[in-house]
């Protein structure tokens, strides 16, 4: 049988890998927001550059937050190449080699989606809220707040944000004076009962003047009847690579 951690990593492949996460006087913004807009617009011309290596960190862990199994593993694609291109290169099951093994489960197309919700709630949350497409499903505020990250103050715009599958999330973002995204966290609100808890939080680096996607994290707490486990996952991307119109 195979792991609840593997499970769950092979899902989080799938659903997020295309992404291309008190109030004092805040009021959701009725009309268009510099700021705002200029977050999206740099995610969106973002989104020409690609990552060639990806690095991925599974780990299971118990009630008290101990790493019960831990999977690393590395992927790497060509240039030009589609998300259905990336290989993988490298995987340790708890500190040991499993690259052979796990690479033979892709060949034999072990790592498909057969174990995945039992519903359409995640359908399409491999999309961000800075996405042109999904202003019409997004409520942001503008706090007047800052907040620090790696040594810098920005400015904070929370929101939520509803996806047509009726999944919901609410969060933050940090943005500097231009309007590009440093960091983005959010945590869905309305979860299928199997779901107890799940948050997200993305970095951004800056590309020449593109903001590109660097870290994805997401932790978690699923609980059914026979499967029950807590879910630390993160993803590194790099390498990145311009493409091709």
């Amino acid at each position: 049988m195979r792991s609840k951690t593997r499970i769950f990593s092979s899902l989080l492949f799938l659903l997020l890998l295309s992404t291309p996460v008190a109030l004092l006087s805040a009021q959701p913004l009725s009309s268009a927001d510099s700021i705002w807009d200029s977050a999206v617009n740099f995610y969106q011309s973002g989104t020409i550059w690609n990552p060639g290596h990806m690095s991925m960190e599974s780990h299971e862990l118990d009630r008290r937050g101990n790493i019960k199994e831990r999977w690393e593993t590395e992927y790497i694609r060509p240039p030009g190449g589609s998300d259905g291109d990336w290989e993988l290169i490298r995987a340790l099951k708890d500190g040991r080699q499993a690259t052979e093994r796990e690479i033979k489960k892709h060949e034999e197309g072990e790592m498909d989606n057969e174990n995945g919700p039992p519903d359409n709630y995640f359908d399409g949350v491999n999309v961000l809220p800075l996405a042109p497409s999904e202003r019409e499903n997004v409520i942001p505020v503008k706090t007047g707040r800052t907040s620090f990250f790696q040594g810098s103050r920005f400015s904070v715009y929370t929101f939520t944000h509803t996806y047509q599958s009726g999944a919901e999330t609410a969060g933050e973002i940090l943005v500097d004076n231009e309007g590009f995204p440093v960091k983005l966290d959010y945590e869905f609100t309305n979860l299928p009962f199997y779901m107890k808890e799940m948050k997200c939080n993305f970095t951004f680096t800056r590309k020449e003047e593109y903001a590109v996607l660097e870290t994805m994290t997401m932790t978690g707490h699923i609980s059914a009847i026979v499967f029950n486990m807590r879910f630390f996952n993160k993803m590194v991307f790099s390498d990145f690579f311009l493409t091709e119109t």
